[in-house]
C-alpha cells in the first residue's frame, strides 16, 4: 500500500480507527465479497483500496512475477524516479521524483526540489545517500 494509508491495523468488522492523519474503516460489500479500505474526508468516506478475503492470488509464487515487473519493466514508475517515504509522529514525509511531500496532521505541503538538491533532501529527511 502506498503512503495514503493508516499506520494502525484496521479491523475487518467495520469499526472505525483514529490514526494520526484521519479516521479509517474497512467496509464489506456483501454482494461481491469485496472489502474497501476507506478514509473519512470531511463528512464523506473515500475508498482508498479494494481487496478480497480470502485471497489465494497473493501466494508468493503469484506475487514474485509482479515484483520483478515492478522492478524491471520500462513502464514501471518505480525504477525511474526516487520514491522514498517514511512515517513521522504526526504524518509522513515522501520524496517522489523531484517533489517533497510533508504531511503533518491535516496539513500537507508539496515542494519541487531542484535536481542538484535531491541528494541533500534524501540525506536530511531519510538519512540515506543516493
Amino acid at each position: 500500500m502506498g503512503g495514503n494509508s493508516p499506520r494502525l491495523p484496521v479491523p475487518l468488522s467495520g469499526d472505525e480507527i483514529v490514526d494520526s492523519d484521519g479516521i479509517y474503516r474497512v467496509k464489506k460489500d456483501d454482494d461481491k465479497s469485496f472489502y474497501y479500505l476507506q478514509k473519512k474526508t470531511d463528512d464523506e468516506w473515500e475508498t482508498l483500496y479494494r481487496f478480497e478475503k480470502p485471497s489465494h492470488q497473493w501466494d508468493l509464487e503469484n506475487i514474485h512475477p509482479i515484483c520483478i515487473l515492478t522492478e524491471t519493466s520500462p513502464e514501471s514508475m518505480f525504477n525511474k524516479m526516487y520514491f522514498l517515504s517514511r512515517v513521522t509522529e504526526n504524518g509522513r514525509i515522501t520524496l517522489l521524483g523531484d517533489t517533497l511531500i510533508i504531511v503533518n496532521g491535516k496539513e500537507k505541503t508539496k515542494e519541487k526540489i531542484e535536481k542538484h538538491k535531491i541528494e541533500e533532501v534524501a540525506h536530511r529527511y531519510f538519512q540515506i545517500k543516493v
